[in-house]
């Protein structure tokens, strides 16, 4: 948005929460068009990030493939692979042996078919989050770690003051706030093993 008035607050450390156990899936396809877009820019704002704050993102375009069981599903896909196209996005119905050619641990005795979307991928979440964060710092925007907001007072829709501790805010002045906050359930999977495909490079997701 082009502001650089900006001061970010975190209560305890950058990336501390729940960026370490994301899991750094990039995907781009969503049923609404301004999502689409804001994810697909998402996706080169990765790649430059790395250049400019030669910092890894550990962004990998391995693609994505999506399977379907029934031809219905398989209908659902290429209604799929046709809107990715009106968004300007790759993505191909293919066979279920080429998507066994690209995803070895599949079986695929009772598959439709599938798709594969190549452009999405895999990233370091907490490698983007701090390029990121230089990348502001760069631009002038202010970061304080180990801040704690106990409290706001409201104008209307607006966010007129928030409250942090004495010691905290003596160090603070002078921002407007604005509050975006995000919350993550952590599902909790019994432990699987990896069976090793004997391959370099495989799709992040096939779902």
């Amino acid at each position: 948005m082009g502001r650089r008035d900006v001061l970010l607050l975190d209560k305890a450390e950058l990336t501390s929460g729940s960026t370490w156990h994301a899991a750094g899936l990039v995907g781009q396809l969503r049923s609404h068009r301004n999502l689409t877009r804001m994810l697909t820019y998402s996706v080169e704002l990765y790649e430059m990030l790395g250049d400019e704050t030669d910092l890894c993102t550990g962004g990998k375009q391995s693609g994505c493939l999506y399977l379907a069981s029934t031809a219905d599903r398989m209908c659902e896909l290429k209604k799929a692979a046709s809107t990715a196209r009106t968004f300007g996005l790759e993505m191909h119905s293919i066979s279920p042996r080429e998507a066994l050619d690209l995803f070895p641990l599949l079986v695929i005795d009772d598959l439709a078919g599938a798709a594969f979307m190549p452009t999405d991928g895999e990233a370091d979440p907490a490698g983007i989050a701090m390029a990121l964060i230089k990348g502001t710092r760069n631009r002038g925007c202010k970061v304080r770690e180990h801040t704690l907001v106990t409290g706001f007072q409201r104008e209307g829709r607006s966010i007129a003051f928030a409250y942090l501790p004495v010691e905290q805010a003596s160090r603070i002045g002078g921002f407007e706030i604005e509050v975006y906050r995000e919350l993550h359930p952590v599902p909790l999977r019994p432990q699987r093993q990896f069976v090793d495909p004997g391959r370099e490079k495989l799709p992040a997701r096939a779902r």
